[in-house]
Protein backbone atom coordinates (compact mmCIF):
# COMPACT_ATOMS: atom_id res chain seq x y z
CA UNK A 1 0.00 0.00 0.00
CA UNK A 2 1.13 3.44 -0.64
CA UNK A 3 1.87 5.42 2.40
CA UNK A 4 -0.10 8.18 0.94
CA UNK A 5 -3.01 6.19 0.63
CA UNK A 6 -3.01 5.28 4.43
CA UNK A 7 -5.03 8.73 5.26
CA UNK A 8 -7.94 6.81 3.65
CA UNK A 9 -7.97 4.38 5.80
CA UNK A 10 -10.21 5.32 9.33
CA UNK A 11 -8.82 3.94 12.90
CA UNK A 12 -8.47 1.00 14.58
CA UNK A 13 -8.05 -0.42 10.87
CA UNK A 14 -4.64 1.99 10.03
CA UNK A 15 -3.36 0.98 13.16
CA UNK A 16 -3.99 -3.09 12.65
CA UNK A 17 -2.33 -2.07 9.29
CA UNK A 18 0.29 -0.60 10.20
CA UNK A 19 1.63 -2.85 13.83
CA UNK A 20 -0.56 -5.41 13.14
CA UNK A 21 -0.79 -8.13 15.79
CA UNK A 22 -0.96 -11.75 16.23
CA UNK A 23 0.77 -12.19 13.47
CA UNK A 24 2.32 -15.82 12.36
CA UNK A 25 2.22 -19.12 13.02
CA UNK A 26 2.04 -21.45 16.16
CA UNK A 27 4.73 -24.41 16.36
CA UNK A 28 3.13 -26.73 18.11
CA UNK A 29 1.89 -30.09 17.30
CA UNK A 30 -2.20 -29.13 18.42
CA UNK A 31 -1.84 -26.28 16.67
CA UNK A 32 -5.07 -25.99 13.45
CA UNK A 33 -4.61 -24.07 10.34
CA UNK A 34 -7.05 -22.88 8.12
CA UNK A 35 -6.19 -21.81 4.36
CA UNK A 36 -9.82 -19.44 2.72
CA UNK A 37 -8.90 -17.51 -0.48
CA UNK A 38 -11.34 -15.27 -2.22
CA UNK A 39 -11.14 -16.04 -6.17
CA UNK A 40 -12.72 -12.95 -7.09
CA UNK A 41 -9.68 -10.30 -5.42
CA UNK A 42 -7.11 -12.71 -5.26
CA UNK A 43 -7.51 -12.08 -1.00
CA UNK A 44 -5.84 -15.07 0.92
CA UNK A 45 -5.85 -16.11 4.47
CA UNK A 46 -4.25 -18.69 6.65
CA UNK A 47 -5.64 -18.08 10.02
CA UNK A 48 -4.32 -20.34 12.74
CA UNK A 49 -5.72 -21.70 16.32
CA UNK A 50 -3.99 -23.21 19.25
CA UNK A 51 -4.70 -23.90 23.26
CA UNK A 52 -1.84 -23.15 24.89
CA UNK A 53 -2.61 -23.95 28.16
CA UNK A 54 -3.09 -27.35 29.02
CA UNK A 55 -4.95 -26.29 31.92
CA UNK A 56 -7.76 -24.72 29.74
CA UNK A 57 -7.96 -26.48 26.52
CA UNK A 58 -11.09 -25.24 25.47
CA UNK A 59 -9.44 -21.29 25.52
CA UNK A 60 -7.63 -20.46 22.42
CA UNK A 61 -5.36 -17.73 20.61
CA UNK A 62 -5.47 -17.01 16.82
CA UNK A 63 -2.90 -15.59 14.46
CA UNK A 64 -3.01 -15.09 10.73
CA UNK A 65 -1.33 -14.84 7.89
CA UNK A 66 -2.59 -12.99 4.88
CA UNK A 67 -2.28 -10.89 1.51
CA UNK A 68 -4.47 -8.92 -0.63
CA UNK A 69 -6.25 -5.54 0.28
CA UNK A 70 -5.18 -3.90 3.11
CA UNK A 71 -8.19 -4.86 5.26
CA UNK A 72 -7.12 -8.44 4.91
CA UNK A 73 -3.98 -7.65 7.27
CA UNK A 74 -6.06 -4.84 9.25
CA UNK A 75 -8.80 -6.99 9.84
CA UNK A 76 -7.55 -10.39 10.51
CA UNK A 77 -5.36 -8.70 13.19
CA UNK A 78 -8.64 -6.81 14.93
CA UNK A 79 -10.51 -9.87 15.40
CA UNK A 80 -7.08 -12.39 16.17
CA UNK A 81 -6.44 -9.81 19.39
CA UNK A 82 -10.35 -9.27 20.19
CA UNK A 83 -11.37 -13.25 19.82
CA UNK A 84 -8.18 -14.67 21.36
CA UNK A 85 -8.58 -15.59 25.31
CA UNK A 86 -11.70 -16.45 24.17
CA UNK A 87 -13.25 -20.05 25.06
CA UNK A 88 -14.04 -22.35 21.55
CA UNK A 89 -17.94 -22.12 22.39
CA UNK A 90 -18.01 -18.44 22.41
CA UNK A 91 -15.73 -18.40 19.51
CA UNK A 92 -18.69 -20.97 17.44
CA UNK A 93 -21.17 -17.79 18.57
CA UNK A 94 -19.48 -15.09 17.42
CA UNK A 95 -21.03 -12.65 15.14
CA UNK A 96 -17.67 -11.09 13.26
CA UNK A 97 -19.71 -8.68 11.71
CA UNK A 98 -20.99 -6.94 14.61
CA UNK A 99 -17.46 -6.74 16.32
CA UNK A 100 -16.47 -5.12 13.24
CA UNK A 101 -19.75 -2.59 13.22
CA UNK A 102 -18.31 -1.71 16.78
CA UNK A 103 -15.29 -0.87 15.62
CA UNK A 104 -16.63 1.43 12.93
CA UNK A 105 -17.30 -0.46 10.48
CA UNK A 106 -15.40 -1.03 7.14
CA UNK A 107 -15.88 0.57 3.34
CA UNK A 108 -18.41 -1.50 1.35
CA UNK A 109 -15.65 -2.58 -0.96
CA UNK A 110 -14.17 -4.18 1.99
CA UNK A 111 -16.62 -6.25 3.59
CA UNK A 112 -15.89 -8.95 1.95
CA UNK A 113 -13.14 -9.52 4.53
CA UNK A 114 -15.18 -10.44 7.37
CA UNK A 115 -16.22 -13.21 5.25
CA UNK A 116 -13.20 -14.39 4.18
CA UNK A 117 -11.90 -14.49 7.80
CA UNK A 118 -15.18 -16.04 8.94
CA UNK A 119 -15.28 -18.85 6.72
CA UNK A 120 -11.29 -19.53 8.03
CA UNK A 121 -12.35 -19.26 11.74
CA UNK A 122 -15.39 -22.12 10.38
CA UNK A 123 -12.08 -24.48 8.97
CA UNK A 124 -10.20 -24.10 11.74
CA UNK A 125 -12.57 -24.46 14.78
CA UNK A 126 -14.13 -27.63 12.60
CA UNK A 127 -10.75 -29.09 12.93
CA UNK A 128 -10.12 -28.59 16.55
CA UNK A 129 -13.56 -30.69 17.16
Amino acid sequence: MDPRDLESVSEPWRSHLVTPLRVGAFDGAAARVARVENGACGDVLELWCDAPDPLRPDVVELRFKGRGCWAVTAVASFLCERLSGRPLGELRGADLAEEVERAGGLPRPRAHVVRLFQRALDEVLAARG
